[in-house]
């Protein structure tokens, strides 16, 4: 994939591959490579939790990566291998003027090489409700190339994405296969007044039996959800967290890191943890009570078991639980029945 997008500067990509496969490599390998011919890449992450990954992971190879923010000047870019903003500045008047600025420094020259846009399906999510997500049409109207990076665009929606990333032409390079063979994927249909007691038993069975360094997530259907299991559960363990959509950007970032160096160990979460973590020790990851979407799902489950060893994605629900078809399109709608069905078709 790196040696196709390098050989061809001038052509968009959408690289599909399976979690943890290496997507990250193509970021970090295409920004040296851009580095000699003294341009920078551009990288949009789509939670702003993600830049504390990328950026401590980028250190460790020896990129200097400039991470965005209000008071930055173009020259602050320049000797950078790679800027990082998320998708929630995109929107702001002085992105724009920065862009536009790099884009056209060098005597007519872009000093852009390209836009990677890391977890590019979430735009399919966003695109109502969000809109920093809208604001990528800024930069996709000029004709730079870009390169959107995700685990999880299934064919079906490929007209999608080259519609709301403004690129017809696109090109894919996708993997054979998107299945993680070292994880077994598991749903559990319990009576309602079950479903805290086998959910408690999970639990109770990481702490006991798994390593000191495993970390589990348990992804749940909204805040309040994810708000009312840990405050049962703080109750019992310590070490356990929660992590949604209304904490501080601090507050998540300090929560992402207590995870992967072991303050925590445990965390009730909503999809955002979902998306471009990367810590190796997963062995389990449990959804409960529901599934929002199939995209979603495979992102949330793909956290498990990316040091290849064993391990179980869980997904517990109340006895005749099925999708909200009001909610949903229809096609999405059936494949996650089709999923969670006792005689479902696929189990990844």
């Amino acid at each position: 994939s790196v040696q196709t997008i390098i050989s061809n500067p001038g052509y968009s990509y959408l690289v599909v591959l399976p979690t943890g496969a290496g997507k990250s490599d193509i970021i970090y390998l295409s920004a040296l490579y851009e580095f000699r011919n003294n341009r920078v890449t551009v990288l949009v992450v789509p939670f702003v939790a993600l830049r504390y990954d990328i950026v401590d992971r980028g250190a460790a190879l020896g990129l200097k990566i400039v991470q965005w923010s209000r008071d930055l000047v173009a020259n602050d870019v320049l000797g950078a291998h790679i800027l990082l903003v998320s998708v929630e500045n995109l929107d702001g008047g002085h992105f724009r003027h920065i862009f536009s600025e790099l884009l056209f420094k060098k005597g007519g020259h872009s000093l852009i090489a390209r836009v990677i846009f890391d977890e590019a399906h979430t735009i399919l999510g966003h695109w109502d409700f969000r809109p920093s997500f809208q604001a990528i049409a800024h930069i996709t109207s000029f004709t730079i190339p870009i390169v959107l990076l995700s685990a999880t665009v299934p064919p079906n929606r490929l007209n999608d994405i080259r519609r709301v990333y403004s690129r017809l032409d696109l090109r894919v390079i996708r993997a054979p296969t998107t299945t993680r063979p070292n994880i077994s994927y598991e749903v559990r249909q319990v009576p309602s007044d079950a479903l805290r007691d086998t959910l408690q038993q999970l639990i109770a069975r990481f702490f006991d039996t798994c390593q000191t360094a495993d970390r589990s997530l348990v992804f749940c259907m909204s805040k309040a959800m994810v708000e009312s299991l840990y405050d049962e559960f703080s109750a019992v363990y310590e070490n356990i967290c929660f992590f949604h959509g209304d904490l501080t950007v601090d507050v998540k970032a300090d929560i992402l890191n207590k995870w992967m160096t072991g303050t925590y160990r445990l965390v009730f979460t909503t999809s955002g943890f979902g998306v471009g973590i990367h810590y190796d020790n997963v062995p389990i990851v449990i959804h409960y009570e529901g599934i929002w979407s199939l995209v979603d799902f495979v992102q949330e489950s793909g956290r498990a078991g990316r040091n290849n060893k064993p391990a179980k994605s869980i997904v517990l629900l109340r006895n005749n639980w099925h999708p909200n078809y009001q909610k949903l399109p229809d096609g999405d709608a059936q494949v996650i029945d089709d999923f969670v069905s006792p005689n479902g078709f696929c189990r990844r």
